[in-house]
């Protein structure tokens, strides 16, 4: 008697594959993670935060996007740089024109690309008893100051009733940029200074980017709008040092003045 030898059928053989193949996809397809959503792929912006940056839509949600170049409040980084559109990026835009860098995203302040050199007040010994704005007796209570444009309002109203050309605050606040008018800008406070120079590397390495912008030089004194309670002292800033100090109105070299804008 012949040896009978059962032949495996090719077709059968082929749906069994297939089957295993159908089995195996279900499998996998039940152990798969959960979808992302678009906040966590990075989609957390509105047309408008973007503005005319570049823009891309999640997959999931038309309303949500991604914007590329930076855009909307809550992307705002120390070091961005802010265009005349009031938009900010980590980096230059073609198209745009730079007018700062961001250096504090809790109250949106951010510092010019230029300063000058001057005397903070022509007239050195009038900065006294008359004077109605804020002044400040301790370092704690100056560094606390960040007020600037108020001080610096303060300091306008003083000045013009009194015929005093206080050079400093009147060159800060007639400081202008491609979308800003005069009155914008206005002179630091202490504080406002102090904040500025702890983050001044990150400032001076996107004001490197910016043709024609002046880095925030090291071995300077910043002038502020935070008055002493001292007759004709204001507290200056020692960007070298890193420190406040009382500095007289009439300091004999000059003062560099960097207008500061909050956006």
């Amino acid at each position: 008697m012949k040896n009978i030898v059962n032949k495996p059928k090719i077709g059968a053989g082929l749906s069994a594959l297939a089957f295993s193949l159908i089995i195996t996809a279900d499998v996998q397809a039940q152990s798969c993670t959960t979808v992302p959503t678009c906040e966590e792929l990075g989609y957390t912006k509105s047309v408008a935060d973007c503005g005319e940056n570049d823009k891309l839509r999640c997959p999931f949600d038309n309303t949500l996007f991604f914007c590329p170049a930076g855009g909307g409040a809550t992307s705002l980084t120390v070091g961005d740089i802010l265009f005349s559109d009031m938009t900010t990026s980590p980096n230059p835009v073609t198209g745009k024109t730079p007018i700062g860098v961001v250096f504090n995203t809790t109250n949106r302040l951010a510092v010019g690309l230029t300063h000058s050199k001057m005397d903070w007040s022509e007239n050195s010994t009038d900065m006294c008893s008359s004077f109605t704005g804020p002044t400040f007796a301790t370092l704690d209570k100056a560094a606390a100051d960040f007020d600037g444009k108020n001080n610096t309002s303060k300091i306008l109203t003083y000045c013009k009733q009194n015929n005093l050309n206080c050079k400093a605050a009147q060159y800060a606040n007639s400081y202008t940029t491609a979308g800003t008018n005069a009155g914008d800008w206005y002179l630091p406070s202490a504080g406002e200074l102090n904040a500025l120079s702890a983050v001044r590397g990150f400032l001076n390495l996107s004001l490197a980017k910016i043709n024609g912008s002046q880095i925030l030089s090291s071995d300077a004194r910043y002038g502020s709008s935070t008055l002493t309670s001292e007759c004709n002292y204001l507290w200056g800033f020692n960007m070298e040092a890193g420190t406040i100090a009382k500095t007289s109105v009439g300091y004999a070299s000059g003062i560099y003045v960097r207008p500061v804008l909050a956006f």
